[in-house]
């Protein structure tokens, strides 16, 4: 999601204007949730002290940082002493919108761990996991041929984990994948409970905008925008909204005759006269000059300058704080 990660990480991405953490938040706070620990890298901290800062409401959310990167799992065994017996493991950046009850309901009381597993027609891409008939996990085959996969379950990226799951790890980096997962299936320990849900997945500018056309088209239980076309406090629009969606942040101008269609205006951005954005991610404080065109997933820095008359398509993405001069990069010749 370069270059929007360049300003902000992208679990705090607004997803229907809500940020895409907080789906994961409202998800955990309907099984009783009351406090979440956030583990992350110190390259956004200014961001995610912010936004922790400004949220309220359940859970209470706590922000532990990394100075150095943990991987997988070690940052849960860094935090040990801080959580209660049993716990929720979640990823940051896809999210199944799912009951988490139904984890609770299958998970054994003599599992160490019990990860949430979802069918898919082709699991091929995916790392496949064997549940045996006893539930508990027999073995992972990774991303098999088309045709050869063992079975169609996959992990939903949800772990409900016992601190035994980490009985004699030290501090320090550890992956679930590669040493505590195949360790706890070693020991008969690691079970899979087989539940249903949609993804919500950011992790690429086309996923990006589908899942915001998913948000607005009412498909997740966990948040719905009261309109299909948002404007924040203090956005000025004075051209046309098309589409089924478009969010248009705090404090950004949409000039006279400018059309944005099934795209993400971040805040503070100026789009100009006559200007199309169709399909795209304009970033903060960037500005798109008059009749320029920025389509087909394409992604716009925070500061960058769009000149007039430009043409952008095809996932092109403009770094930060870079400039185009008018109709510098075009797809049609001068008439």
């Amino acid at each position: 999601m370069w270059p929007l990660t360049d300003t902000m990480p992208k679990a705090l991405l607004p997803v229907g204007g809500l940020e895409f953490v907080e789906y994961e938040l409202r998800q955990l706070v309907e099984v009783g949730v009351e406090q979440v620990f956030v583990t992350v890298g110190r390259a956004h901290q200014e961001e995610w002290e912010h936004h922790v800062s400004q949220r309220a409401g359940a859970p209470e959310v706590h922000l532990c940082l990394e100075d150095e990167p943990l991987d997988t799992a070690g940052p849960v065994v860094a935090i040990l002493g801080r959580l209660d017996d049993t716990f929720f493991v979640l990823n940051g950046d896809i999210i199944l919108d799912t009951d988490l009850a139904a984890v609770l309901s299958q998970a054994p009381p003599d599992a160490a761990g019990t990860l949430a597993l979802i069918r898919l027609d082709d699991p091929s891409a995916y790392g496949v996991v064997v549940v045996g008939n006893s539930g508990r996990i027999e073995r992972f085959v990774e991303k098999p041929p088309p045709g050869t996969e063992p079975a169609n379950t996959v992990s939903a990226g949800i772990y409900l984990l016992h601190r035994d799951a980490f009985a004699g790890r030290k501090p320090g980096p550890l992956s679930f994948e590669r040493v505590v997962f195949p360790s706890l299936v070693d020991q008969g320990l690691l079970a899979g409970a087989t539940i249903d849900g949609t993804w919500l997945d950011i992790g690429t500018p086309e996923l990006y905008l589908a899942c915001n056309t998913s948000v607005f088209g009412g498909v997740t239980r966990l948040y719905r925008p009261h309109k299909p076309h948002v404007a924040g406090v203090g956005a000025s629009v004075l051209g046309r909204t098309e589409g089924l969606w478009s969010w248009i942040g705090a404090g950004c101008s949409v000039d006279a005759g400018a059309v944005v269609a099934e795209s993400v205006i971040l805040p503070g951005a100026k789009i100009g006269a006559a200007a199309v954005i169709r399909h795209a991610v304009i970033g903060w404080d960037a500005e798109i000059g008059e009749n320029a065109v920025v389509s087909g997933a394409t992604l716009v820095g925070a500061g960058a300058r769009v000149g007039a008359g430009c043409e952008l398509d095809g996932g092109a993405r403009v770094a930060p704080g870079s400039t185009f001069a008018p109709g510098s990069i075009t797809f049609s010749p001068p008439k």
